[in-house]
């Protein structure tokens, strides 16, 4: 019986033997290609294996990373890829990943002449389109359209291309060289009118030659050139422009150019496209701050008189009155407390813009002329200035060659005429900003000043005035409208000019925004201008207002 045993015994284990299966780990490629950034996701089975079994997938190196059954393509290479099972390693497959790239560069340039011109080729190395964005570090040197490089002047530039669908970047230096320059050429010009920009241009011969010019005007007060050769007509008359080889500054070529007055495009160019709508900031005294709207204009050419009021502040008796300036005179004359000393400037030099700092309802013009003679000023502070500005009218104070005590320094004493702007609440304060550039341009004709002689009482002590327009940001703005009426006052000054709004609820006669409509609206207005030369010619103009709302 225990050999009938056995024997059966063998012949169950014979059976289990046979019927138990072979345990394996397929995958479906042993070799694939990917470029840079592409992904691939592992497709892998596992025969006669419990459904829990876990597969671990890993590589070596670093061409490569592996996220859970995904690979991703890092940088060019080979590598491969490790299949097995947790339980029992010894059952695995490999996968070989081959990097490539997506494209190669065929044509790489090294260097390039200026003036010239390459077209750099490529290889696609997919089955795929390519969607190529081509770049340089420096688009002065040269730049880069479509794989086309165009060399601009001498230097080095790195020319990037991106395969935007895999973001594979390459990337080569070009060097851009310059031939000897032999000649330089400015092109002819025309006549231009003043207020009007013009870019010149000039070309040095050999093309390959370097073509960096400085430039010149013979006369600034006439016509301003940039170094990028941008020309701006200032005023009617002649000037030289000069353009210099940089790579060889005794090369140089010289035009003259006429500027002429057209008096119709010269008030076209001052028209405001869309005027402003800026919530101002105004500073004083209880409060320290007040807000309110302010509109700007539809021409930066205000279509108005002055209104000059003269009231000068008599003269206090004093030993420095009818005397120049000096340091030590001014020093000891200050502390005398004199409103008006009489004392004479050193020169007249400088035009200083302040703002009153006072923007208490109804601290115009009239009440800041009433101050400086009044006994708060003459017993505590004795502040003077020449001029005060307000929506409607200016006063004058101080004779302009006179010592002021506004600016807190000797240069704003003794060499500058102070102008005080009224920022009262509730005023027009862009229309006093106006006729401050009236009275400015007036007093730049008549001391024989440029532009430059305009200074902020921030110039000369630090302090933030005029503190209305800096905050802001509106100074320079203001500085336009002084640049407007100087040209008019210059160059207009035997024709009249008249306005004429076609939209009279939002733009009086002056060409100020009076009102603001409820949704974005286009205005106009008429220009006449006239002389007694039978000049005789208008033109309608129009800007967009923004809505109110």
């Amino acid at each position: 019986m225990r050999k009938i045993y056995i024997l059966f015994t063998l012949v169950i284990l014979f059976i289990m033997t046979g019927c138990t299966k072979e345990i394996k780990l397929n995958i479906s490629e042993k070799e694939i290609i990917l470029h840079i950034n592409e992904e691939y996701v592992i497709n892998y089975e596992v025969d006669n294996a419990p459904n829990d079994t876990e597969v671990v997938i890993e590589t070596a190196g670093d061409n490569i990373k592996i996220d859970e059954n995904t690979i991703t393509a890092l940088k060019i290479g080979a590598e491969i890829v490790t299949l097995y099972l947790k339980e029992n390693p010894s059952i695995r497959a490999e996968i070989v990943v081959i990097v490539e790239d997506s494209f190669a560069i065929t044509s790489e340039i090294d260097s390039l002449y200026i003036s010239e011109t390459r077209q750099i080729q490529i290889k696609n190395n997919t089955d795929f389109p390519l969607n190529l964005n081509w770049f340089t570090s420096n688009e002065d040197v040269a730049t880069i359209k479509d794989g086309l490089i165009t060399a601009k002047k001498a230097g080095i530039t790195t020319i990037s291309i991106i395969n935007s669908n895999t973001n594979e970047r390459k990337a080569f230096d070009v060097n851009i060289l310059a031939d000897d320059p032999e000649e330089v050429i400015i092109e002819g010009v025309d006549p231009i009118h003043i207020n009007y920009e013009k870019h010149l241009t000039a070309k040095t011969l050999p093309k390959t030659a370097s073509q960096e010019f400085t430039w010149e005007s013979s006369d600034t007060n006439i016509a301003t050139v940039d170094e990028n050769g941008v020309l701006r007509a200032i005023r009617s008359g002649e000037a030289n422009i000069t353009a210099t080889s940089k790579a060889d500054p005794s090369l140089s070529a010289t035009i003259t150019i006429e500027f002429y007055v057209d008096p119709i495009k010269l008030l076209a160019s001052f028209n405001e496209e869309k005027p402003i709508k800026q919530y101002v900031t105004t500073f004083g005294y209880n409060p320290s701050e007040r807000y309110q709207w302010v509109y700007g204009s539809v021409s930066s050419y205000f279509n108005d008189d002055m209104n000059l009021v003269t009231k000068i502040v008599p003269i206090d008796e004093n030993e420095y009155a009818g005397k120049t300036a000096t340091p030590e005179m001014l020093e000891h004359a200050e502390s005398l407390l004199l409103v008006r000393s009489g004392i004479l400037h050193e020169e007249t030099k400088y035009i200083t813009y302040h703002d009153t700092g006072n923007h208490t309802p109804g601290a115009n013009a009239k009440m800041h002329a009433d101050y400086m003679v009044g006994k708060d000023n003459r017993g505590n502070r004795a502040r003077s200035w020449h001029y005060t500005v307000d929506e409607n009218y200016i006063y004058h104070h101080i004779p302009d060659n006179e010592v002021a005590w506004q600016g807190d320094s000797y240069d704003a004493y003794a060499k500058s005429i102070g102008i005080e702007t009224c920022v009262d609440f509730g005023s027009d304060l862009y229309t006093t900003w106006h006729r401050t550039a009236k009275l400015i341009a007036s007093l730049l004709v008549k001391h024989n000043l440029t532009i430059d002689a305009i200074k902020q009482h921030y110039d000369f002590s630090r302090k933030n005035c005029p503190q209305t327009l800096r905050m802001s940001n509106l100074y320079d703005k203001a500085i336009e409208l002084v640049e407007t009426e100087y040209i008019v006052l210059t160059e207009l000054k035997d024709y009249n000019i008249t306005f004429t709004s076609l939209n009279k609820e939002f733009v009086d006669d002056h060409g100020r925004v009076i009102d603001l409509p409820k949704m974005e609206t286009k205005v106009g207005y008429k220009v006449h201008i006239t002389n007694n030369n039978g000049y005789d010619e208008e033109i309608i103009l129009y800007s967009t207002l923004p809505a109110k709302e």
